[in-house]
């Protein structure tokens, strides 16, 4: 018996079926175009919303920074000399901004999490100015925050690089592009010229007083007084 093979046939797309395919392909063509729309405005609304948070932390701590080194200038001022500033103290005292208060009495942090911290400075000599500093700022804000707050200041470090005073007292700004990047340390020093340090609350020393004078007494006049002779007799 013979058996005779026939020939296997590729199977033929229906019209139904290439209806089907075409319809699928459409619409996962449609998804991916999609999925890539919705991907594309996620990335937009992100960097949106990075682009605010980044502006409205620099506005708030540009704030904190003056609010802070106008209370301690108004508040060390009155004793002459920044000698007991530090970061305990500024607590303590009530001069920190709510913002920046941490937990516990000595710490205190900034928008970006990093710590900040005051302390006595010198220019001339300990105590004639004060520094406030802030840990931990991303590259962007280094930059920002020192720009922002350049002209309010003594002198502005960047990882105890100074950008102002060593370069004629301007900011040098190619400077701080190169000096700020991720997780850098920034030191704002406070100097008016106005307080001595430590040698503010020293003895007054006054010029000795003036002897008073004594008017001379005026030698007598003529020959001296004696006891009084005859009277000749007057002539008729």
């Amino acid at each position: 018996m013979t058996h005779t093979t026939r020939p296997r046939c590729s199977p033929t797309l229906t019209r139904l079926s290439k209806g089907v395919r075409s319809a699928l392909g459409f619409t996962l063509t449609e998804a991916l175009l999609a999925l890539g729309v919705v991907t594309a405005a996620t990335g937009a609304m992100f960097l949106f919303f990075g682009q605010v948070d980044a502006k409205a932390k620099l506005a708030s701590e540009t704030r904190n920074l003056r609010e802070l080194s106008r209370r301690i200038e108004s508040s060390f001022g009155m004793v002459g000399t920044f000698r007991g500033v530090s970061t305990t103290a500024i607590v303590v005292d009530g001069l920190a901004p709510d913002s920046q208060l941490g937990v516990g009495e000595s710490v205190l942090t900034n928008a970006w999490g990093g710590a900040v911290n005051v302390q006595p400075y010198s220019v001339e000599r300990f105590g004639d100015s004060f520094s406030v500093s802030y840990a931990g700022l991303p590259r962007h804000a280094c930059v920002n925050l020192v720009a922002a707050n350049a002209s309010g200041v003594w002198d502005a470090q960047v990882s105890d690089v100074s950008v102002i005073r060593n370069t004629g007292g301007q900011l040098d700004v190619g400077l701080l592009g190169r000096t700020c990047a991720d997780k850098s340390r920034v030191v704002f020093v406070y100097h008016s010229g106005l307080l001595a340090g430590e040698w503010t609350g020293s003895p007054l020393v006054l010029p000795p007083a003036t002897p008073s004078v004594t008017p001379p007494i005026s030698p007598p006049v003529g020959s001296p007084v004696g006891p009084v002779g005859p009277v000749p007799p007057s002539t008729p």
